[in-house]
């Protein structure tokens, strides 16, 4: 295995969201493991071992940011719609201020269309999802600060 290869899994894996991964061939072994701030990379070959901690790089990582409103979430599988049809506009965007029992989407299961309602009053922060996708069931839908 050449050192360009190597790389690309080890970018691969740091990117993904695997705990744990092991790559063998003729020659070599790699395996990786995530969890408490760090990666541990170990690199065996038939007369070597490396172990590399590499804490620094997972701290100079952005951090996913922790939600800090209220996250809608789907009670559904099915379609996500932004706008009752095509060209309407959207039911809230960015910014807007929502009221509980205000309608925030559609998700169409079974030729069925279901409003999705907020059931808190704030203002909408974000929207997770994207227009047209099909979203699972406790999928991220919206995060709203409550007022």
């Amino acid at each position: 295995m050449d050192l360009d290869k190597i790389k690309a899994i080890l970018e691969l894996f740091e990117e993904s969201k695997i705990s744990k991964l092991e790559v063998e061939d003729e020659n070599l072994r790699i395996a990786m493991e995530k969890g408490g701030g760090q990666v541990t990379y170990t690199l065996s070959d038939s007369s070597n071992t490396i172990q590399a901690d590499v804490a620094q790089k997972i701290e100079e990582a952005p951090v996913l940011e922790e939600p800090s409103g209220y996250i809608v979430k789907a009670p559904l599988v099915g379609t996500f719609y932004t706008a009752p049809s095509p060209g309407a506009r959207p039911f809230v965007e960015v910014g807007q201020k929502v009221s509980a029992g205000d309608v925030l989407c559609i998700l169409e299961a079974m030729k069925m269309l279901n409003e999705i309602k907020s059931p808190v009053s704030g203002t909408v922060k974000k929207v997770l999802a994207i227009n047209g996708d099909l979203i699972g069931y406790e999928d991220e839908l919206f995060e709203i600060e409550e007022l």
